[in-house]
């Protein structure tokens, strides 16, 4: 899964155009140059997402929806970055921005620094890895170390079910136009 914090801050212009214009330029091209055969789920979130059931106790990341001085975990990331060492699927995160960006926000000139510390607990309580991007081609560097790491395991089955009901069917066929070809023929005296 992918995920992109749109919260408001990171309507944050310390990275150009903004950190979200950016993330998603950069997510884009990711999902773009993945192999073949790797399914990529993208989320958006901004203060709470909204997951399908079978990855909501998986992956939730990123800040508040609101933009504060403080960056708050969202309720239950931690529980479902040690749900997801359990089930070992390592949550790999990455901080984007710098630690002076800002928004303005109700007449207000707000800090929004990145999320280093909430970021890496997630990371270090999954067995993921915490990243750090301050513009977006650090950002394009780190999805590029990311796709590096995709792969998957081709594994060998039990193949003779099919194999046993085309045979199966080709005897059938074979019984089949058998009787149909004994029909026509005119039987001989013995």
């Amino acid at each position: 899964m992918l995920i992109i914090d749109v919260s408001p801050s990171m309507e944050s212009t310390d990275v150009s155009p903004t950190r979200l214009e950016a993330a998603k330029e950069a997510g884009k091209q990711f999902a773009d140059e993945l192999t073949p055969g790797i399914n990529l789920a993208s989320i958006a979130f901004g203060g709470s997402a909204r997951l399908p059931a079978a990855g909501a106790d998986r992956i939730a990341l990123g800040r508040q929806g609101k933009p504060a001085h403080q960056s708050r975990c969202p309720k239950g990331a931690f529980t479902a970055a040690r749900r997801a060492k359990e089930q070992r699927v390592p949550i790999s995160t990455t901080s984007f921005g710098t630690p002076c960006g800002y928004v303005d926000f109700d007449d207000q000139h707000l800090p929004v620094p990145v999320a280093d510390d909430t970021l890496k607990t997630v990371a270090d309580l999954s067995g993921g890895k915490i990243y750090h991007a301050a513009d977006i081609n650090q950002l394009k560097d780190v999805h590029a170390t990311l796709q590096s790491q995709f792969g998957y395991e081709t594994t060998r089955g039990d193949a003779s079910g099919g194999w046993f009901r085309s045979g199966v069917i080709a005897v059938t066929m074979a019984a089949l136009a058998g009787l149909a070809i004994n029909r026509r023929l005119p039987s001989r005296p013995p």
